[in-house]
């Protein structure tokens, strides 16, 4: 079989190759295997300012074009810009940008994965890695920074994975090459900013590999005046194999209260793992929601040490929750001095522990 070019004859491409409404990406499918698909993904403020230097030019000019975030064009940077503002707010300068941007990095590279799952067909981004410092079309930045988009990707494309349908309003569990299982556990939380319980819904599903099976339907309440979270869980007995957090955003402000947020109280724990690896343990001491929890390992010189592997990054901590997350680098990338993790959240200055 010959297929003359990478996006027809047989599979299917052509985009969207700018930013969507997470929905959008669900209502697309066509039941073939997918080749050509992606966004823009924002470098951090770190990233940026490798691009282009500590003045970065602002508003978004011709030189973000060459480093291909267009306003029109394939990449479309115009309607990230839009469905950043409509979510969480556009900022006024491009640092808070970087920040910022990774909530919709995260959420766009997700939906795009989680919602090729519905059919399994398979999918790839255009494109992995660029050979110039790019702020569209990777997971990764040209650096070896990984983004949110990373994190959201990787989220999407657990073996085994419990997930939200914005269009049917159904989680579902995805089982992509995990074997057999007769008695999984899902439930479903929906919560709000200080950890109340709004709904729950629980049930015990069997799944095979290659499958995706809905389990129950579950929805934003209407009237909502604040953001809710719906909070995911997957067990097999007491293992925890997936979970998952999605941000539902009230009426016309969407999520920006969460900008508003009183400061958070994390505590950080961190232990050993290997001589460049550590387990960095984070519990949210607060009574209210930490929104985009960042993890950012620095050298004693301040700067970045890269490439590092999070096993987790970008996620929201409800009142009382706990979680950990395995770092690992190499030592030569340190420059000879000792690392640091520093913590930020929407709602928390970055914090910085010795590792």
């Amino acid at each position: 079989l010959y297929i003359p070019n990478s996006a027809d004859y047989g599979l299917t491409g052509h985009g969207p190759y700018g930013a969507e409404p997470d929905s959008v990406y669900f209502a697309i499918q066509t039941g073939k295997f997918h080749s050509e698909r992606g966004l823009p993904n924002v470098m951090t403020p770190e990233g940026l300012k490798r691009t282009f230097g500590e003045e970065i030019p602002w508003p978004q000019d011709n030189l973000w074009g060459q480093h291909d975030y267009t306003q029109k064009g394939a990449q479309r940077g115009a309607s990230f810009n839009r469905i950043l503002e409509s979510k969480i707010g556009m900022p006024d300068d491009p640092v808070m940008f970087g920040k910022m941007a990774q909530w919709e990095n995260y959420d766009a590279y997700r939906a795009m994965f989680e919602s090729s799952q519905t059919e399994r067909m398979g999918l790839v981004i255009w494109m992995s890695h660029s050979c110039w410092p790019s702020l569209t079309w990777d997971t990764y930045d040209y650096y070896f920074e990984p983004t949110a988009a990373f994190f959201g990707s990787k989220k999407a494309c657990e073996p085994l994975h419990v997930q939200w349908n914005p269009i049917t309003g159904c989680v579902q569990v995805v089982n992509i090459a995990s074997g057999r299982y007769d008695n999984l556990e899902v439930e479903a939380r929906v919560l709000g900013i200080k950890g109340n319980e709004v709904d729950r819904k629980a049930a015990t599903v069997a799944t095979e590999t290659d499958t995706t099976k809905d389990v129950f339907e579950i929805n934003a309440p209407s009237g909502m005046t604040e953001p809710l979270f719906l909070c995911l869980t997957l067990k097999d007995g007491d293992k925890l194999v997936s979970e998952n957090v999605y941000a539902w955003g009230a009426g016309d402000d969407g999520l920006k209260t969460l900008t508003t947020l009183p400061a958070a109280d994390i505590n950080v724990l961190v232990e050993d793992l290997s001589p460049t690896g550590r387990v960095v343990t984070l519990t949210n001491n607060g009574t209210t929601v930490v929104p985009l929890v960042r993890l950012n390992l620095k050298g004693s010189d301040g700067d970045q040490i890269l490439p590092v592997d999070y096993s987790d990054n970008y996620f929201h901590m409800m009142p009382g929750e706990t979680r950990s997350v395995e770092v690992s680098w190499n030592k030569a990338d340190a420059r000879g001095g000792k690392a640091a993790v520093e913590v930020s959240a929407l709602n928390l200055e970055p914090k910085r522990l010795a590792l």
